[in-house]
């Protein structure tokens, strides 16, 4: 509710942790602002949380599932990066890229370089509506950089990868609401998760700070 009331006045909501259950609200509130359609969703996430069967419908792993079968947003509008999960089999991604759904895996990322990578998502939600919800799970990054993670897996983006691409994606596109997911400071020894958290999310003010320099806005 109150992520709706601060999309209602004009504000861009960040919303910084808890699990990604929070996807269903969060996108939904912007879809009760900007409308069913009015909106594509970038989600960076090392799993492709769209399990259908399972004893726990309202939980992080079903939220994409949710989304579309509630009709909150169309595949279409969804794209993901970074996903690698071993609970997605090939049948679920290609059951998802037939609905419409744009994943760029893990593999992808390391073949093409997250210069290629930002150019095709970028891309993808230019041929959509203007606007984007950026989901980020802390999940995407390798452990090395969030050990701190609810659901860590090996082998993912480095700060390298993701500060660039986050800046990038906030600075080329309207950006009318930030998710920084799944951080959990508690399970690391170190500070890392948590600072790493940071900069990702300022990485993203900085992209809307660019965007608005390049327009001639104050």
């Amino acid at each position: 509710f109150m992520v709706g009331e601060m999309a209602s006045v004009g504000t861009v909501p960040f919303i910084v942790g808890g699990d990604h259950s929070l996807m269903f609200a969060d996108v939904s509130a912007m879809a009760d602002v900007h409308g069913k359609g009015g909106f594509a969703v970038i989600q960076f996430d090392a799993h492709y949380e769209g399990e259908k069967n399972s004893d726990h419908l309202i939980s992080d792993q079903q939220t994409v599932h949710r989304l579309i079968a509630d009709g909150v947003i169309a595949p279409t509008q969804l794209v993901q990066v970074g996903v690698r999960g071993l609970e997605m089999t090939t049948a679920e991604l290609g059951g998802l890229r037939g609905q419409g759904v744009r994943i760029h895996t893990m593999a992808d990322v390391e073949k093409e370089g997250w210069q290629a990578i930002a150019t095709k998502v970028l891309d993808q939600v230019k041929a959509g509506p203007p606007k984007v919800f950026v989901s980020f799970d802390m999940s995407v990054l390798d452990p090395a950089y969030a050990a701190g993670s609810g659901r860590p897996v090996p082998n993912g983006l480095t700060m390298r990868e993701a500060v660039p691409l986050v800046r990038t994606i906030c600075a080329e596109s309207r950006v009318i609401g930030f998710e920084l997911l799944d951080p959990a400071p508690i399970l690391d020894v170190s500070y890392r998760t948590a600072q790493n958290a940071n900069y990702i999310m300022h990485s993203c003010l900085a992209g809307i700070a660019l965007r608005k320099v390049k327009a001639g806005k104050p």
